[in-house]
């Protein structure tokens, strides 16, 4: 709630030890009371105070360790939503004990037993830079796919190291299909996941137009690509593609992709005619040639 004019020291102690439900919450939720009288409130035997102070900003950190250990879920989940916030944040320049107090607030949401919470966590911190990097390494490895996916494409502060770890001990392919979803995905971890031969987790890595595929990976993934209409489309998209693997794309992918084979940039004039007569004779073969060659002028003049 908005602060409604000062209120001293003196009046908001005898508020948070004398003041009905309704009054306590109001003063939790306020940012210029005392910290102390915040952290007392902490502890109030009412829920919806516990509450007002889990979401206020101006709370102290060691009240929010104390909430991390609050029976009530919905209090621990407001909890996580705030954490980002939590002050003196991990700046190394704030005081270690305060600082102390953030990572260890952290640490419990981490291990909740309400997966609700964690979710909320991973996703508060799923893009900072200087969240606790154990932390994001423990959420990573959650046991819920729900949470652990959260901060598996996303997050930072997961080293190629990581993933490959990750990767290496992933038995199921969600986890491996939110990886292929990260932005920028180095050669190395593209390697891995091709080589986990997890069907969606390649298809999602070959649609994620930022990820570097090397060419003899995406040589390997179309020689077996025949039977997996879903790589076809993002395959021929592929810019990395080698001139042999864009002739063999045109002997199968759906004739509405045929065009952009045709003009893929990895092809010379010679494997271009290649490529056109390739579909040439798949038109023909499928009923579908007429007289005049699909074959494009640029093309059939080169």
């Amino acid at each position: 709630m908005p602060d409604s004019g000062d209120i001293t020291y003196e009046t908001a102690k005898a508020l948070a030890r004398g003041g009905d439900a309704e009054e306590r919450r109001d003063l939790a939720a306020r940012s210029d009371v005392a910290p102390e009288i915040l952290y007392f409130l902490a502890e109030d035997e009412a829920r919806e105070v516990r509450l007002a102070v889990a979401e206020n900003a101006a709370a102290p950190v060691q009240s929010s360790l104390l909430l991390s250990r609050d029976p009530d879920d919905g209090i621990r989940t407001a909890l996580a939503e705030k954490v980002a916030r939590l002050k003196p944040g991990f700046d190394p320049k704030s005081q270690k004990r305060a600082e102390r107090h953030v990572v260890q607030t952290l640490e419990r949401l981490a291990r909740d037993q309400a997966i609700l919470v964690r979710r909320t966590l991973a996703e508060t911190l799923m893009h900072l830079t200087n969240a606790p990097a154990h932390v994001i390494r423990q959420l990573a490895e959650d046991v819920e796919d729900e949470v652990a996916c959260v901060v598996l494409q996303a997050s930072p502060l997961l080293g190629d190291d990581d993933l490959l770890s990750i990767i290496e001990g992933a038995e199921r392919s969600s986890r491996l299909t939110a990886i292929s979803h990260r932005q920028g995905l180095g050669a190395a971890i593209s390697d891995a996941i091709v080589a986990s031969e997890e069907r969606s987790a390649v298809t999602a890595l070959l649609s994620n137009s930022s990820a570097q595929v090397r060419e003899s990976t995406l040589d390997k993934l179309v020689s077996q690509a025949a039977e997996v209409v879903e790589w076809h489309e993002p395959l021929v998209d592929r810019p990395e593609l080698s001139r042999q693997s864009v002739e063999v794309l045109a002997g199968f992918v759906a004739r509405s992709l045929l065009a952009k084979l045709e003009s893929h940039p990895a092809l010379d004039a010679e494997s271009a005619n290649r490529v056109a007569e390739t579909v040439r004779l798949r038109l023909e073969t499928e009923g579908e040639c007429t007289e005049e060659s699909p074959v494009s002028p640029e093309i059939r003049e080169a």
